[in-house]
């Protein structure tokens, strides 16, 4: 497949599926509460040192540097690690859930030792249910308006007529997170703004440093950088 994917699509960001990196992780690495840790890694925002570094420590932490699929992993981390793959568009997947959800959706209707003319009436079937469910959903959002909650009223009323319900809602939950964060420092370098933003969520706090460049001929260029210095030690059960 990664072949294929740069012969045909030479321009394209080939992204691993994480729903597969996470059960090769424990099956490959027996080590106790390592994928717990493997999975934030894999999704903490941070620069690409501060990712390299922290994975450094995980590794060092559990005594793994000789497993080969640790060493494998960290050698496709440009295609599965969070920091390496910013930037570019997934349309919201990680995995290859399309193909997954819908073998999982079928599997409700059909068994494995069916006759042809079953197989066709609970495919039927199941495509029936499918479509039912869609003119649902399709039905709440043309026929209804949510509460607009956000100070942005414009941008929330945008989405919500340009998205159905189930992503508007995602999209507003996400726009709740980021409107949290204020500016606690603001630097002016020579030809650009340094924004050093924090969030405070219950007890976590999330730092966030955003690099703004002075305009130039009208045209603007924006950066943003996650870190989280607290990702280390493991946190136990109750979160302590």
């Amino acid at each position: 497949m990664r072949q294929a994917i740069i012969a045909v699509f030479p321009s394209a960001k080939h992204c691993l599926c994480t729903w597969h990196l996470q059960r090769n992780a424990v099956s490959n690495v027996h080590k106790p509460k390592f994928h717990e840790d493997f999975k934030r890694l894999k999704s903490l925002e941070c620069d690409r040192d501060e990712f390299d570094k922290t994975w450094a420590v995980l590794v060092k932490q559990y005594n793994i540097e000789s497993n080969s699929w640790v060493v494998e992993a960290y050698r496709n981390r440009l295609k599965w690690a969070e920091s390496y793959l910013r930037g570019h568009f997934f349309a919201g997947m990680s995995s290859s859930q399309c193909c997954e959800g819908m073998h999982a959706y079928f599997n409700r209707f059909l068994k494995v030792r069916l006759r042809l003319y079953e197989f066709v009436w609970h495919y039927d079937r199941a495509i029936a249910r499918m479509r039912v469910n869609e003119a649902a959903a399709e039905g709440v959002t043309e026929n209804s308006f949510p509460v607009l909650t956000m100070q942005l009223k414009k941008l929330e009323k945008n989405a919500a007529e340009l998205y159905t319900r189930k992503i508007f809602l995602k999209f507003r939950a996400e726009m709740e997170l980021e409107a949290k964060f204020y500016v606690k420092q603001q630097l002016e370098e020579e030809d650009h703004f340094v924004y050093n933003l924090e969030q405070s969520i219950g007890h976590t706090k999330r730092t966030c440093k955003k690099v703004k460049a002075k305009e130039r001929e009208g045209c603007e260029e924006h950066f943003v950088a996650f870190t989280n210095p607290e990702f280390f030690p493991h946190q136990d059960e109750d979160g302590r």
